[in-house]
């Protein structure tokens, strides 16, 4: 899987792949051997990259995440690339309102939707599952509001750019 992240305003481009029961993570197309476990908790960690040992913990922000690396702190936001995807289609659809609109990255069945009108999401909360080439796709808000619209039901088939659920 392909990641985006911000960090400290920075961006990069990083690919987590296996190769021969290693991890490599590619950084803006460099490859480090790496390893990645939790130590305690959700937010402590330890990270191995490029045979050097780093611990590392997280702390939500507003505008990201506080993650600290050693003794270093910095802002981050990261992105997958079907977040990303879903985001360049949203792109110039028209008003400021848009933006929360969330959309179809692909063609698939609504299987199941897990919010309704009213409801109040955070960032990161699943709002649907998307079925696309036989794999269940989770659907999730990329900001925190109040779900004005949902346009899709169970069931229902959607295309790659289709509205399936509004936020304000």
């Amino acid at each position: 899987m392909k990641y985006f992240a911000k960090i400290d305003g920075e961006s990069y481009e990083i690919e987590i792949e296996q190769h021969n029961g290693t991890t490599v993570a590619k950084i803006n197309g460099d490859a480090y051997p790496a390893d990645f476990r939790r130590v305690r908790g959700e937010a402590s960690w330890s990270l191995l990259l490029n045979d050097r040992s780093f611990p590392v913990s997280f702390e939500p922000r507003p505008d990201g995440l506080s993650v600290t690396v050693g003794s270093e702190s910095y802002v981050v936001s990261v992105e997958d690339e079907r977040t990303r995807a879903a985001r360049a289609v949203s792109k110039g659809k028209g008003s400021a309102d848009d933006s929360k609109v969330v959309l179809s990255m692909m063609p698939g069945i609504v299987r199941e939707v897990r919010v309704a009108p009213g409801d109040t999401v955070a960032a990161g909360d699943a709002l649907l599952i998307l079925e696309a080439m036989k794999m269940e796709n989770e659907i999730r808000a990329a900001l925190d509001g109040v779900v004005k619209t949902v346009h899709v039901a169970g069931d229902q088939t959607v295309n790659k750019g289709d509205p399936l659920v509004t936020l304000e």
